[in-house]
């Protein structure tokens, strides 16, 4: 009786300390340009102060290090401009308009990079994978994870 309880214990005590591989990231990386921009009429000064800081902070991590592109359209628009404040931790580029008419004072745009990465699902006995490039990803996985079995 203890033999096989033992042997039961054994058992899950193996079975509980198997590796378990999760999803690896694979080679395919794709970089998406995603714009945000902010479009201000200045009749309201206050309001329009306060929707650009509430732009400013909930983009404040992507605008680290970026150009930001501020259009203005109007009189009132370059004047809000030359107001904001500098040194925020990214850089202005300031424009006009040109001919094209809006119906907003100003414009602030800037690009940031999404980067994704593909996840590569485990090998299987017996499924061939058709997800591009995770053929060699698992592939290297497994020469990591078993040296000695390296391909």
């Amino acid at each position: 009786m203890i033999k096989k309880l033992a042997t039961v214990l054994f058992s899950v005590w193996l079975v509980g300390c198997a590796t378990t591989d999760e999803p690896r990231m694979g080679p395919e990386i794709t970089v998406t340009p995603v714009r945000y921009q902010l479009q201000l009429t200045t009749t309201d000064k206050q309001q329009a102060k306060q929707q650009w800081q509430s732009f400013a902070e909930k983009y404040a991590n992507k605008l680290k290090g970026k150009t930001v592109q501020l259009t203005w359209y109007s009189a009132s628009g370059r004047e809000f401009i030359n107001q904001l404040p500098r040194n925020m931790g990214y850089s202005v580029t300031i424009s006009r308009g040109g001919a094209q008419k809006s119906s907003f004072d100003l414009k602030a745009e800037f690009v940031h990079s999404q980067v994704q990465v593909g996840r590569c699902q485990p090998d299987r006995m017996g499924h061939f994978s058709n997800e591009v490039g995770c053929f060699s990803e698992n592939a290297r996985w497994q020469s990591m994870v078993n040296p000695q079995n390296a391909l």
